[in-house]
């Protein structure tokens, strides 16, 4: 029997214990599978630089399990999750992956086949594009359009998990990969997230929630410095923002509609999170101005 590929897409900042069980659920469907993965790299979807550097988290997959891990460059990892999703996607069908595993907290294969379906309808873009216009963000107008469909799956769409789930599924779908999806459940009971364990080593120096084989390695990163400090990161990103004029920013091509000149009046407040709070709105959510603010400090202006 031929070996199956697996791919995963992921950002394992850091590479927790829920990921491992991930892992060897995937093991565990799949007997002598090749499971490679695609990896954000230095910086991460959310708009921050990853705690670790991409070698030390790529190392910890790899011995929890992960046969090879490819990076995901970097302007793909800085994109709303629709794009994050669809370049993930086409990395790993470059690559010859057969399935795409991934969790959920709820979708199962058919919801997420089904939704995906439905959002390449004429009534799901008319609806779309209608909420687009009334000013609603773009995942809201997204939100506004499964509603029409089915309310279950757009409250369920609006997980973070489950939608990541929905984007890929389209991607395939969009496409025409010869892929299939595999949905693993996240025990929510029993759930372990990247936040609570950057908060963990940040706040406590304790990787309680990292496998036992990285924890202590990843306990003396944090004691020794050697980690991204988010502070530094944000007063670097309102430094290079206050370098550049109005016009210059405006030549990045980062900004639409109007948004460069309101990231110019306002980037001469006292620190960089209160200066993306006066900028975001309905239409602009934080985690969007977070992702730009980074893809500005890369983008070499200035």
């Amino acid at each position: 029997m031929k070996q199956k590929t697996i791919g995963i897409i992921a950002e394992w900042n850091p590479f927790h214990r829920g990921h491992e069980a991930m892992v060897q659920e995937v093991r565990a469907r799949f007997d002598d599978a090749f499971i490679m993965a695609v990896m954000s790299g230095p910086f991460v979807q959310r708009g921050e630089p990853a705690l670790f550097d991409s070698w030390t988290r790529a190392r910890w997959a790899a011995e929890g399990g992960i046969d090879a891990v490819f990076a995901l460059p970097v302007l793909y990892a800085l994109q709303s999750a629709d794009h994050f999703a669809a370049f993930g996607v086409k990395l790993l069908a470059a690559m010859g992956a057969e399935v795409i595993s991934f969790g959920t907290e709820s979708l199962d294969e058919d919801a997420l086949w089904e939704a995906a379906s439905f959002s390449f309808t004429h009534t799901y873009q008319k609806a779309f594009h209608r909420a687009l216009k009334e000013g609603f963000s773009y995942a809201r107008a997204s939100y506004e359009a499964m509603k029409s469909h089915s309310p279950f799956l757009a409250d369920e769409l609006s997980k973070p998990n489950n939608l990541l789930g929905f984007r890929y599924t389209e991607t395939i779908l969009r496409n025409h990969f010869p892929m299939e999806i595999d949905v693993v459940h996240r025990d929510m009971n029993h759930n372990i997230s990247a936040s609570e364990a950057r908060k963990d080593l940040l706040l406590q120096s304790s990787g309680s929630l990292l496998p036992s084989r990285s924890a202590g390695e990843a306990e003396s990163l944090i004691k020794s410095g050697h980690f991204s400090d988010f502070s530094r990161f944000e007063d670097a990103c309102l430094l290079h923002a206050r370098l550049l004029s109005e016009k210059e920013l405006s030549e990045t091509g980062l900004f639409t509609e109007g948004l460069d000149h309101k990231w110019f009046k306002e980037m001469g407040n006292p620190d960089y999170e209160t200066m993306l709070s006066a900028i975001k709105s309905k239409r602009y959510l934080y985690s969007r101005l977070k992702r730009l603010g980074a893809r500005l400090l890369l983008s070499g202006r200035g």
